[in-house]
């Protein structure tokens, strides 16, 4: 008796094949046997050389069909449920992977995926998409003037509203998510601060004037429409573009990811106290400086990295120390929005949102601030459809090995909503 050999070729969808990174793909796959399990793996290669891959397998339909937009995978694969980005966020890395998540964008050179299609007949089917930092019709220029360090990223079409986007605690520039809004749009200044040549190798003693530069700067650009500029800052930079916000009314906007309603000292390569992060006139911008110092850092760090949010929320009870240090952003001449994780690890950013939100009303700020909060979601939220796996990591400046908090899952949601959102927000309030 002779056995039906299923030859059928899987037939792989993955489109589109290049688009921008923040922008969604769709993979579906056909001609195979209904009922048959069909694997399906992803993978990249960064810019540091580190490989990325997830896997996850399917029960095709009674058709020989698998969507990732209507199907779930069987258990044990890199994600659960119907999640049609789920092979991009659920990336890991392989090996060792990475020494600091921002490293997997250190350049704006096309990210390549790999899709590859294993069907139960043992045929196979490949696709690679493409997916780019910037837009076609956006230039890169470095900036290197007045003591500026940056890259303006512009629109060739036309003038468009001014951004300044801020990096946090590791510093240098944040091009990739400079590099997107101009992308949609904006015309961006990805700015440095330290930590890049030509500037302080330490976050201390920031003089704000510096950004005023900044802001005079891109008035200057004929690619820039408007006097009022929005700011863009994540972490300390968070931080930061509340306090520019607070100080210098052409500041139109702000947005702030994983915010803080403090401002807090210095940030040295060493231990000990490096005073104050930021100076105005010469002055330094009153600091959190608690009666009781906080605890040293462990020296090994446990496993998952160092937590520091509870040391950040011990702080807090030191109501005179608080109230000299808080952020006066009822100053802010704009709105406010504000994007916070309630399992961040890194220091308490939706609680600190919170206290923000609060001020911002008991004070009367006239604008239509917003604060979105996500459940699962840690310290690393900005643009969606990236890996989403790393939860803890090497600091650039001190060394330490810190938590990030969230989940895979939780990152991942609260990027992919909150990115339209924030786009949205910064067009109505720049024009």
């Amino acid at each position: 008796m002779s056995v039906k050999v299923d030859t059928r070729a899987p037939v792989l969808s993955a489109t589109p094949r290049s688009a921008l990174v923040d922008e969604p793909f769709a993979i579906a796959v056909e001609n195979v046997a209904p009922g048959a399990r069909v694997s399906i793996r992803s993978r990249l290669v960064d810019d540091t050389g580190v490989t990325w891959s997830a896997a996850a397998a399917f029960r095709a339909d009674d058709r020989g069909r698998v969507d990732l937009r209507r199907d779930a995978p069987e258990p044990g694969g890199s994600y659960e449920g119907v999640e049609p980005m789920g092979l991009m966020w659920s990336l890991r890395a392989e090996g060792d992977g990475p020494g600091n998540p921002l490293h997997f964008r250190r350049s704006l050179d096309p990210l390549q995926l790999r899709i590859e299609v294993a069907a139960g007949s043992g045929a196979t089917a490949t696709a690679t998409l493409e997916r780019l930092s910037i837009a076609p019709g956006v230039r890169r220029t470095e900036v290197r003037d007045r003591g500026l360090v940056g890259t303006f990223f512009e629109r060739v079409a036309g003038p468009a509203p001014a951004l300044v986007v801020l990096g946090g605690s590791g510093g240098g520039l944040s091009e990739p998510l400079a590099a997107l809004f101009a992308s949609h749009g904006f015309a961006t200044l990805a700015l440095g601060y330290f930590a890049a040549p030509g500037l302080p190798d330490e976050l201390k003693n920031i003089p704000l004037e510096y950004f005023e530069t900044a802001f005079d700067w891109l008035s200057e650009q004929r690619s820039v429409r408007g006097e009022r500029v929005g700011i863009v800052g994540a972490s300390r930079g968070g931080e930061l573009a509340l306090v520019l916000g607070a100080t210098f009314p052409r500041v139109g906007a702000v947005v702030s990811y994983a915010p803080s309603a403090l401002v807090y000292g210095g940030l040295g390569r060493t231990a000990g106290n490096p005073g104050p992060a930021w100076l105005y006139r010469g002055e330094p911008v009153p600091w959190f400086q608690p009666k009781t110092p906080p605890a040293p850092l462990p020296a090994t760090a446990p496993k998952g990295g160092i937590p520091l949010t509870p040391g950040f929320l011990k702080g807090l009870e030191d109501h005179e120390a608080v109230e000299r240090a808080l952020i006066p952003v009822e100053r802010v001449n704009g709105p406010i929005m504000l994007v916070s994780g309630d399992d961040d690890q890194m220091w308490p950013s939706s609680r600190y949102a919170s206290m923000i939100m609060r001020r911002l009303r008991e004070r009367g700020h006239a604008f239509a601030d917003q604060h979105l909060a996500y459940p699962g979601c840690g310290h690393l939220v900005n643009f969606p459809y990236v890996p989403t796996t790393v939860d803890s990591s090497k600091h650039p400046v001190t060394g330490h090995v810190f938590a990030y908090g969230g989940t895979p899952e939780g990152q991942a949601h609260a990027r992919e909503d909150s990115w339209p959102k924030v786009l949205a927000f910064l067009r109505e309030a720049l024009g």
